[in-house]
């Protein structure tokens, strides 16, 4: 079945609570959770077993590969998290930021910016 873009697709063993937003063409993978309070945008991407806590906003154009975004973090538009990446609570991304495998981000990045590490850095 071709999927459009207004569809949002939600695959078996996700947990979704009541109160989130997803834009159009987002795509919540198997054995996701996506916590009350959470704002996702369009065209994103959660892979099998990512976290979206509580309160956290999530742009445009974002693909999240087996990660973590603790609560209140705010991430722009065409992020990319590397596996197993970990984003700190109340934390800002900006747009195109890149995270490498593992990175656990513990201050705001700028746009355009590739981080790598623990702590990450530039």
């Amino acid at each position: 079945m071709p999927i459009d873009k207004k569809t949002r697709l939600i695959l078996k063993n996700s947990s979704i609570y009541i109160g989130e937003t997803f834009g159009e063409g987002t795509v919540i993978c198997a054995g996701s959770i996506v916590q009350p309070g959470a704002k996702i945008g369009s065209q994103v991407i959660i892979n099998t077993k990512s976290n979206v806590d509580h309160y956290t906003s999530v742009g445009d154009y974002y693909y999240i590969s087996v990660a973590h975004l603790e609560g209140g973090a705010y991430i722009d538009e065409s992020v990319l998290l590397g596996l197993h990446s970990v984003v700190f609570p109340s934390l800002h991304v900006g747009a195109w930021a890149t995270f490498g495998a593992g990175a656990v981000v513990t201050k705001n990045v700028k746009p355009n910016t590739t981080v790598v590490g623990i702590p990450a850095r530039a």
